[in-house]
């Protein structure tokens, strides 16, 4: 048996081949990449949820920035094998399952929820949860799961309309009591703001999107929505990623959307898109299949590309770091001057020294308040 019949034919090994590979990634991330503001603002500075209650915990029970990240790490392991479990009988083909899968992993919003302290590994473990448990009938448990994303600081309003709409589109009564009584008490308790003037954050936030997605790959993911649409091919899946997708736009023209608010929620809808493009590709003969295939080879690369930007920021910042200037370089240069001043026996800071949005994170590193 060769290395292709091994990868396709032994669906478990390759599965946990995969997760196995993608942990090993995930915590050298977690244990090089230095704390970023996000992080420490969830820890010192955020208001009760799953991520800052786990956050807190992990600093008292571990040292470093990467025992702040154990627990996020090894949850999106745990997403990792859910979303296979979600999509395993998706696909007649279990190479079609594969690649979703490899896709799935892929995509640099995906690596980055793993490895940074933030609630969208927990949204994605309810999310995932909540659909295979709707897939199942089990409503009870359901219901657990999509109460559960209350605790998130995410928009978890998006998945209760989303269910709404599956709900009644296809008369299940009672899940849409369910789902529309928990999204009236996240609208009510959550305060996620709804209103405001034009501020033009529409563009803004495709830009988020391009980079959580990869460019290219997220411009065939919104044409896969719109192609299912029109073509009727909407279950569960689709109406959570086109809910989060569509109200988010319409939400940045008058205020600013954070990128774990809804990208959990887009993020687990990469499905559809690899359904519409073998679709597509399948009903030609396969002489004619050249213009899919190349283009897709196109936006497999430029996503390729965009992964190992982030996963070698790193190595990139540390050879370059004097030539050339990386999107994530601020955070390692903080790191270095604090952990020179802490070396030295500082155990202050001079507000120039620092920029006031690196103020939480140079506590962490130990240099717990300002020189007088």
């Amino acid at each position: 048996m060769n290395i292709k019949e091994t990868i396709f034919k032994n669906e478990k090994y390759t599965v946990f081949s995969i997760i196995f590979l993608y942990a090993l990634i995930t915590m050298y991330l977690a244990y090089n990449t230095p704390l970023i503001p996000g992080e420490a603002r969830i820890l010192y500075n955020s208001s009760f949820d799953i991520a800052h209650f786990i956050a807190t915990v992990s600093h008292s029970l571990f040292d470093g920035v990467f025992g702040l990240r154990v627990v996020f790490v090894t949850v999106s392991m745990l997403d990792i094998y859910l979303f296979y479990l979600m999509i395993k009988n998706r696909f007649k083909n279990s190479k079609d399952t594969l690649i979703t899968l490899l896709l799935f992993v892929s995509l640099p919003g995906v690596i980055a929820s793993s490895v940074l302290v933030s609630d969208s590994p927990f949204a994605i473990l309810f999310t995932v949860l909540t659909i295979i448990f709707i897939k199942k009938g089990r409503l009870i448990f359901a219901a657990l799961s999509m109460s559960a994303l209350m605790f998130t600081n995410t928009a978890s309003f998006i998945l209760y309309l989303a269910v709404s709409l599956y709900a009644i589109h296809n008369r299940k009564n009672r899940l849409f009591i369910v789902s529309i009584i928990l999204f009236v008490i996240a609208i009510l308790t959550q305060h996620y703001p709804l209103s405001g003037k034009p501020q033009g954050h529409f563009l803004e936030l495709l830009g988020i999107y391009s980079a959580v997605f990869s460019p290219l790959l997220f411009i065939y993911y919104f044409y896969s929505l719109y192609r299912s649409l029109l073509e009727n091919r909407r279950d569960i899946l689709w109406y959570i990623a086109f809910s989060a997708l569509s109200v988010s736009l319409l939400l940045s023209i008058r205020q600013k959307i954070h990128i774990t608010d809804f990208s959990p929620y887009l993020l687990i809808g990469i499905p559809i898109a690899v359904e519409v493009y073998f679709r597509s590709l399948r009903v030609r003969m396969r002489r004619f299949q050249t213009a899919y295939r190349v283009p897709m080879y196109v936006v497999i690369f430029t996503l390729l590309l965009s992964s190992s930007v982030l996963i070698l920021n790193g190595p990139i910042y540390y050879l370059f770091k004097d030539r050339v200037s990386v999107f994530i370089t601020p955070v390692y240069r903080v790191y270095e001057k604090s952990s020179d001043m802490i070396k030295k026996g500082h155990t202050c800071y001079r507000h120039k020294d620092f920029p006031s949005k690196y103020i939480d994170v140079i506590r962490f590193y130990g240099l717990q308040k300002e020189c007088k």
